[in-house]
């Protein structure tokens, strides 16, 4: 006999019983104990009760669904649907919602429909590509690539991996996420500054700044100051990257939101600027002057270090975040964390790219 207390409803032994001697089925009430070698009744599973109930909930579901109440309860609009779909009425009819194309989607493109696109279309698939693929009037990556590596080719860009010098300017820049710098991932970044600050805090610090520089030139210098000079502030913690031209308003807005005061971005004498400047109006625009910086024409180890104690950090974020998703989740999710009385459109500096 079973014993409710210990089973956790596997469904093991129903499944290599040679006879079909269990089985399982839904019941209203506590289960039962009964003889695993019951002769079989020949009787349904459920209770007439539970039959009748079950087959009168589906059937006011499917009329509810199909009413001219719910599909009033929609958009009114057109949905987009994936590429090659039939009509939307045929469409409706034949999805069953098993969720296998947004498996098999190469991008974040496909998303389940929500109730605001109507009952009806619940968790059908929708495109959505401003989260995913190239916008055909964005030229963005074009006009900040120092090198002419990327150039536009047709609906799409062509990348030349024998040009492109790996600055990271154009992943920084891309503001569908088209293109992006794995040398390593975004997510491995967050993860870094998320582990330093945790780590900050788990010591006994309270307000952590966030130094982020590059191994060569920046790391030089940062090792003069320690030998020749009282080295960096306490609480300045520093961040190696291979390139820091890939060091985007998601970075500096993720810092912020993951509990540093300040972030700041030591420049090298080959660093290209235009990227990092519009990158920085950007993040200044959403979380203000006073905790974003560039760190530019210091040739003297002695003089970092000054400069990085004249800076005030203003108090940061008492809950971080957990930087989850793409470059753009994380935006929204810092953003909403560093502005969370913020009802107006935020004065956003960067101008719509231009059509070449």
């Amino acid at each position: 006999s079973t014993r409710p207390l210990q089973c956790s409803s596997c469904q093991t032994c129903g499944g290599v019983c040679p006879t079909g001697a269990i089985r399982f089925a839904r019941r209203r009430g506590r289960p039962k104990p009964s003889p695993a070698n019951a002769a079989p009744t020949g009787l349904p599973p459920l209770s007439r009760r539970a039959f009748v109930v079950s087959a009168l909930t589906g059937a006011g579901a499917a009329v509810a669904i199909r009413s001219p109440l719910a599909l009033a309860a929609g958009p009114g609009r057109r949905l987009l649907r994936p590429p090659g779909s039939v009509a939307e009425e045929q469409f409706l009819d034949l999805c069953i919602r098993c969720g296998e194309c947004f498996k098999v989607c190469p991008g974040p493109m496909l998303h389940p429909a929500g109730l605001a696109d109507g009952v009806e279309a619940l968790w059908t698939p929708v495109a959505v590509p401003i989260i995913a693929g190239c916008h055909q009037d964005c030229n963005f990556c074009t006009q900040v690539c120092p090198t002419g590596a990327i150039t536009p080719a047709g609906e799409h860009v062509a990348i030349d991996p024998m040009v492109c010098a790996g600055c990271g300017s154009c992943a920084a820049l891309c503001p569908s996420g088209a293109i992006s710098y794995d040398a390593p991932p975004v997510s491995h970044l967050f993860r870094r500054m998320e582990t330093l600050a945790r780590s900050y805090r788990t010591a006994g610090g309270q307000a952590p700044r966030l130094l982020v520089h590059d191994a060569a030139h920046g790391a030089e210098l940062i090792a003069l100051a320690a030998r020749f000079d009282r080295g960096l502030p306490a609480d300045c913690l520093p961040l190696a990257l291979d390139t820091i031209a890939g060091f985007g308003h998601a970075e500096m807005l993720a810092a912020l939101a993951l509990g540093f005061g300040r972030v700041d971005v030591l420049l090298s004498p080959r660093t290209e600027r235009e990227a990092l400047d519009r990158e920085l109006a950007l993040a200044r625009a959403i979380a203000g002057d006073a905790r974003l910086g560039l760190i530019d024409d210091i040739v003297d180890p002695a003089a970092l270090p000054e400069a990085l104690r004249a800076a005030r950090a203003p108090a940061p974020l008492d809950r971080p975040i957990l930087p989850m998703g793409s470059r753009r989740q994380v935006t929204r999710l810092a953003a909403k964390a560093l502005q969370t009385q913020a009802d107006a459109p935020l004065p956003l500096p960067v101008p719509r790219p231009t059509i070449l």
